[in-house]
């Protein structure tokens, strides 16, 4: 009997929404790809007894036959919270394996993605340079076929191998004789975004976030993350049901590419002109999460002035 090859396998994490997951599997299993896929679904504690009745509606959704090589549901008994219900799933996955693609319950995979992640890992597997493939890009270039790379982790959509998750560490540790203001320059591409600060708070103990000590880990071994030139997830999450800040660009408008049609590198080098966009994009994103402490400063403004002229 002739062995079938299979695809990466695929973790999926899910919390207290039940109707998110069955849009993000049943995209999934539309997916060519899905009857060579092995599939894990991960499925986080209620925090509370309030919370149990929609954990198991969440559970009864991950447990439904689907068309996927195997299906396997681990149910966490307490919760964990986003950041180590990502970590412990994907090293429970890589224990086994040699790489994986990672979705959240609000990453919707669209047409060709579970194509382009393999094409991707199977690309790249050997070379050290490269740490994730990334199904997610805000920048997306309509009439470009080439796979770019950038300096920056993404967390919609994305997958890595066993050789570089080694990296990661959630404990973090900043050297103390480094140059900060250099450090932080580097690490907020020029003022784009305060990574720096969000690291900052993971060192302290006062962010649990994954990504960023994700981005930590894959920037002190100078690595690159592979774009595509659309995106092939698209998040749903900015309902107000998710765990993340509100993000306004979900997803490029245009349909993705056949990942037949593009084309991966040989060498890896960073993109200067994809780098330039996705600082644009984050700038924007940081000016997003300014504004309501910028309407407020204008609305009190406008508050005095009426006072002054009552008086």
């Amino acid at each position: 009997m002739k062995r079938r090859n299979l695809c990466v396998p695929v973790a999926v994490f899910a919390y207290q929404r039940p109707q998110h997951l069955h849009k993000v599997l049943e995209a999934l299993e539309k997916q060519k790809q899905a009857p060579e896929t092995k599939v894990t679904i991960f499925v986080d504690g209620p925090k509370s007894n309030k919370e149990k009745a929609k954990t198991l509606e969440t559970i009864k959704v991950a447990k439904k036959k689907r068309n996927f090589y195997s299906l396997r549901v681990i149910q966490r008994k307490t919760h964990r919270g986003l950041a180590r219900a990502v970590v412990s799933g994907i090293n429970d996955v890589l224990e086994k394996e040699s790489k994986i693609i990672v979705l959240e319950d609000d990453t919707v995979p669209l047409d060709g993605f579970l194509e382009y992640m393999n094409a991707g890992l199977k690309k790249y597997e050997k070379n050290k340079k490269v740490f994730q493939v990334a199904g997610f890009n805000p920048q997306g270039r309509k009439h470009n076929k080439i796979v770019q790379f950038i300096p920056l982790t993404s967390s919609w959509g994305w997958g890595t191998w066993k050789r570089a998750w080694k990296n990661f560490r959630m404990k973090v540790k900043i050297p103390r004789n480094i140059d900060m203001q250099a450090f932080s320059k580097e690490f907020d591409l020029k003022g784009s975004y305060p990574y720096s600060r969000l690291l900052a708070d993971a060192a302290n103990k006062k962010s649990e976030s994954w990504a960023i000590r994700w981005y930590y880990a894959c920037f002190l071994s100078r690595a690159m993350v592979s774009y595509p030139p659309l995106s092939y997830v698209e998040n749903i999450g900015n309902d107000g049901t998710g765990q993340h800040e509100q993000i306004s660009v979900t997803r490029t408008l245009d349909k993705p590419r056949k990942p037949s049609s593009l084309v991966w590198p040989e060498r890896v080098v960073e993109s200067a002109g994809l780098l330039f966009l996705f600082k644009r994009y984050l700038r924007g994103k940081k000016n997003e999460s300014y504004m309501p402490t910028f309407q407020w400063l204008v609305k009190w403004r406008l508050w005095k002035s009426t006072q002054k002229k009552s008086a």
